[in-house]
């Protein structure tokens, strides 16, 4: 899988351009993150979103009444992010970042296999996060989803010496996928306890009777397409 040496090459595009999902879901969202967390009952919570984009979660969850931080290093996400109003955002890499204070939540949304050094970034998220907060990480790419597994039986099939991993085929490639055992146990390592960890279909917010019925298979057989997770710093 070629990786560009030079990531934020990929980034240097219209947001508008780069994100295909209607900016309009993202109250939506904010409030069915909160409620994955557990912290949709709280009031106040100081939270810092990794990667925010064109911004639209993260003036989401401010317009719940948080106080919330954004980091993007795009200049052009950010200069998009900027035009809008009540969270503070911050033209900085996560590794980089001078951010103070301690958090009650730190979110990571399709952003965290996109980072090289995770133990780095792990490091830093207990640290920037308060005794008993948390840490959400979601849609990461599911090591043993089944459109991968049998991409790759075909491929062994053919006798063509290829896997497909770090899905997808385009920019911005992923440097890692995980297994929800490996995600559990880079998490304890660096300190966290793990509150939840699940396999996802990829179409969250599509309360239909086939989500469900979707849902319910991709979870018990751990087929999915995506991991997400929920981590606490213990007090």
């Amino acid at each position: 899988m070629p990786v560009p040496l030079q990531t934020m090459r990929v980034y240097d595009v219209s947001p508008d351009d780069y994100f295909h999902h209607p900016a309009g879901d993202s109250d939506r969202v904010a409030t069915h993150l909160l409620k994955m967390t557990g912290l949709d009952r709280k009031e106040n919570l100081r939270i810092l979103e990794v990667g925010s984009g064109r911004g639209n979660l993260a003036q989401a969850l401010f317009q719940l009444g948080h106080q919330v931080t954004g980091l993007e290093p795009s200049p052009a996400f950010f200069r998009k992010a900027a035009e809008l109003a009540g969270p503070e955002f911050r033209q900085e890499t996560y590794e980089e970042t001078k951010v103070e204070g301690q958090f009650d939540l730190v979110l990571f949304v399709a952003v965290f296999e996109h980072f090289p050094d995770l133990e780095k970034v792990l490091s830093k998220s207990f640290c920037l996060l308060r005794p008993g907060g948390k840490m959400c990480i979601v849609n990461v790419p599911n090591a043993f989803y089944w459109k991968t597994r049998l991409i790759n039986f075909g491929f062994k099939a053919l006798l063509r010496p290829f896997v497909i991993h770090c899905s997808p085929l385009h920019p911005p490639f992923h440097f890692y996928e995980f297994s929800k055992k490996s995600l559990a146990g880079m998490l304890q390592k660096a300190g966290f306890k793990v509150e939840r960890i699940w396999v996802e279909t990829g179409h969250t917010y599509r309360y239909s009777w086939m989500y469900r019925w979707a849902s319910f298979w991709v979870q018990k057989l751990g087929h999915g397409e995506i991991i997400r997770t929920v981590a606490i710093k213990p007090e």
